[in-house]
C-alpha cells in the first residue's frame, strides 16, 4: 500500500493556517510578478480590445405587454424589456474568457465596461442567436484553457518557487481536457440540483409559495455545499496531475479532514476578493485610472490563488507514485 504524505508531513512542519497561507501566497506573488501577466492582459484586452456584440438580437426577445395588466406590472415588464435590450445591444461577449464555468483567471472587467478616453474599439457583430451560442461555447472552451495555463503557473510557483511558461503551455494537452471535464461535471451537478428546484417552485405557484421558497433555499444550500467540497479540484489537476474524479475526491477529503480551517480560508478568500472588488470598481472603466484597478485586482487575485495552492499543497496527502508535472 502506498503511504500518503503531504508536504507538511514530509517536512515535519505544522501545516499552514489561514493567515499564514494568505501571507505566504502574497509573498510568493511579490517575488514573482509575472503571475500578474495573464489576468492583467485579459482585463486590458476586454477594456481596450475589440468588442464582440449582438446589436440586433434583442428584437427576438421582445414581447407585447398585454393591455389588461395593472400599471405596476406593465411598468415592471417595460423596465425588464429595456434592461434586456441594453444588455443584448451593449454586452461584450468576450467577457466569457474570464472565469468561465465556475473556473478561471481572476478578472475585473464585465460585459458592459467602457473603453478609456480616446480609444474606439472595433465592433465585431454577431448576426443571430445561433452565432452567439457558438461564440459563447468557443469562448468558454478557450477561457477554460487559459484557466488551466494560469493555474499551472500558480502551481509551478508554489511547488518550485519559479514559473515556466513553456512547461505550462506544454502541459495544456493534459490540463485543458481535464479542466473542461471538471467544468462539465460541475455544470451538470449544478443543473441536477437547481433545475428541478426552479421547476417545482414554479409549479407550486403562489398558493404554496412558502414551500417553493423553502425548496429553492434548500437547493441553494446544496449548491454552496457542492462548491465548498469541490473548491480545490483544480489544484489537484494542475499540481499533482490528477484525473478529474481523483482531484474531486482529494478536494472532498481535504474539506472533510480540515473542515473549519478550510471553510475559514475559503470565506477569507471570498471576502477579500469581494471587498477589494468593491474598491477597484469605484473607478469607472471609462477612465485611464482603470489601469490601476486592473493591476491591483491582478495582484490580489494572484495572491489569493497562490494562498489556496500553498494551503492545498501543505494539507493534501499525495501518493509517492503520483506523477508530478515537470
Amino acid at each position: 500500500m502506498v503511504k500518503l504524505l503531504s508536504v507538511a508531513q514530509v517536512s515535519g512542519k505544522q501545516p499552514l493556517g489561514i493567515l499564514t497561507a494568505l501571507s505566504t501566497g502574497f509573498d510568493a506573488v511579490t517575488r514573482q510578478l509575472w503571475l500578474l501577466a495573464l489576468p492583467a492582459a485579459l482585463d486590458v484586452f476586454l477594456w481596450m480590445g475589440p468588442r464582440l456584440k449582438t446589436p440586433g438580437v434583442w428584437r427576438l426577445f421582445m414581447f407585447e405587454i398585454p393591455a389588461g395588466l395593472d400599471a405596476n406590472t406593465r411598468l415592471f415588464a417595460q423596465d425588464f424589456q429595456d434592461s434586456l435590450q441594453h444588455v443584448l445591444e451593449n454586452a461584450n461577449w468576450f467577457v466569457w474568457l474570464l472565469r468561465p464555468a465556475l473556473l478561471g483567471v481572476p478578472g475585473l472587467s464585465d460585459a458592459l465596461g467602457e473603453p478609456p478616453p480616446g480609444v474606439a474599439p472595433t465592433v465585431w457583430p454577431l448576426a443571430d442567436v445561433g452565432a452567439l451560442v457558438v461564440a459563447v461555447i468557443v469562448l468558454v472552451v478557450l477561457g477554460v484553457g487559459l484557466s488551466g495555463l494560469y493555474w499551472s503557473l500558480v502551481a509551478r510557483q508554489a511547488r518550485d518557487g519559479r514559473i515556466d511558461w513553456w512547461a505550462a503551455w506544454g502541459r495544456m494537452a493534459v490540463v485543458w481536457p481535464r479542466m473542461l471535464a471538471l467544468a462539465l461535471l460541475l455544470i451538470g451537478m449544478v443543473a441536477i440540483i437547481w433545475t428541478p428546484a426552479l421547476i417545482l417552485s414554479a409549479l407550486l405557484g403562489s398558493e404554496l409559495g412558502l414551500l417553493g421558497a423553502l425548496l429553492v433555499t434548500v437547493s441553494f444550500a446544496l449548491l454552496v455545499w457542492l462548491l465548498f467540497y469541490t473548491a480545490f479540484s483544480v489544484h489537484g489537476i494542475v499540481l499533482y496531475n490528477q484525473r478529474v474524479l481523483d482531484a474531486v475526491r482529494a478536494s472532498v477529503d481535504l474539506c472533510r479532514a480540515h473542515f473549519w480551517k478550510t471553510l475559514g480560508l475559503l470565506a477569507a478568500l471570498v471576502a477579500i476578493e469581494w471587498g477589494m472588488g468593491l474598491i477597484w470598481n469605484q473607478v469607472p472603466s471609462g477612465s485611464w485610472l482603470w489601469a490601476v484597478s486592473i493591476a491591483g485586482n491582478a495582484f490580489v487575485g494572484a495572491g489569493l490563488s497562490m494562498a489556496s495552492m500553498m494551503y492545498y499543497m501543505e494539507h493534501v496527502p499525495v501518493p509517492r507514485s503520483t506523477l508530478v508535472p515537470t
